[in-house]
Parts: structure tokens; C-alpha cells; sequence
């Protein structure tokens, strides 16, 4: 018993991030952004009682928004991190499409404007008080320019793909 013991303290990293007493985690995105393996948390601010995963109303249409981010070694979230704003892909529709924003040291990364900026999600269920996904997608690198946003052309396009599951925590 004493060996099980120590196999599990030797297992548990002695060097992870603590998350600042201001926040508790509601969800997490599991994956990948081209080569490099991502684990985001979508948190919940107890001093602001905001929710990172949260119900809207747009345009007469229920839309979930979710961030998630990293854990910084302060304890607070940072870069990189991703944002959906999920919504049904036509009226009555039992799918959901997802707009997706990428953002790490290197810049913003959005949804492939070229197929209208909306991914399909795979294997999506939503509750009146969870939601869940899977997706791969391309994003493209934007700029800031004189009229908004463009496409960066010296940067390229990457892959991500991978899981969200959270509670959604409250409603705007």
C-alpha cells in the first residue's frame, strides 16, 4: 500500500500551475493548434460572478460564448486562448456552428473567412446546464488594418482540433 502511495504522489506534477482563490474552473478545451498541444480552462470570476461559459440572447437566437484560457504562473488567466460563440445553424436546427478565435504570443487566428467564418461541431450536446464538442477546423491569421480586420498573409493558416466540455454557469 505504502508503494501505490508513493507511485501516486511521484505522478502528480510538483510543479503545477494553482489557480488564484478568485476563480474556479467550469470547463476545459483539450487539443491541439498545429503542432502544439493545448489545455485551456474556462473559469468562473467569483468576484465579478461571471462565468466564462455563458447563455446569450442574439437576435432572438440563444447563442452559448465561451472562453478558455490559460492558467498563468500568477494564477490568473493568459495567452494563448480561444473563444466560441456557438448558435444553431439554421432555425429549428438540432446542429450548432461555432465561430472561433485563436489568440497566442503571435497574433489572432479566426475562423477560415473564405467558408463564411462558422465551423460545424462534432458530437455536440447541450443541457440547460453543460455543453460539449468536439472539432478540427482551419483558422487564419489576422491583422489589424486601417478598416478593421484582414487576413495576414505572412503568417499561415493552422489546424485546431479537439474537445470542450463545461457547465454553464450563468445567463446574460
Amino acid at each position: 500500500m505504502r508503494i501505490l502511495l508513493v507511485a501516486c504522489f511521484l505522478a502528480t506534477p510538483l510543479f503545477s500551475q494553482s489557480l488564484d482563490p478568485q476563480y474556479e474552473v467550469v470547463g476545459d478545451f483539450e487539443g491541439m493548434f498545429g503542432e502544439t498541444p493545448l489545455v485551456l480552462n474556462s473559469l468562473f470570476d467569483l468576484e465579478k460572478d461571471r462565468s466564462m461559459v455563458r447563455l446569450r440572447d442574439v437576435s432572438g437566437f440563444v447563442v452559448v460564448g465561451i472562453s478558455a484560457r490559460t492558467i498563468g504562473e500568477d494564477g490568473k488567466p493568459t495567452r494563448p486562448s480561444i473563444s466560441f460563440n456557438i448558435g444553431p445553424i439554421g432555425v429549428g436546427s438540432d446542429g450548432a456552428r461555432a465561430d472561433v478565435t485563436y489568440s497566442d504570443v503571435s497574433g489572432n487566428f479566426v475562423s477560415d473567412i473564405d467558408i463564411g467564418g462558422r465551423v460545424t461541431l462534432l458530437d455536440y450536446e447541450q443541457t440547460e446546464t453543460t455543453v460539449s464538442f468536439s472539432l478540427e477546423a482551419t483558422l487564419q491569421p489576422i491583422k489589424r488594418s486601417d478598416v478593421g480586420y484582414e487576413i495576414d498573409e505572412t503568417r499561415v493558416s493552422q489546424v485546431i482540433s479537439g474537445a470542450f466540455s463545461g457547465m454553464i454557469s450563468n445567463v446574460d
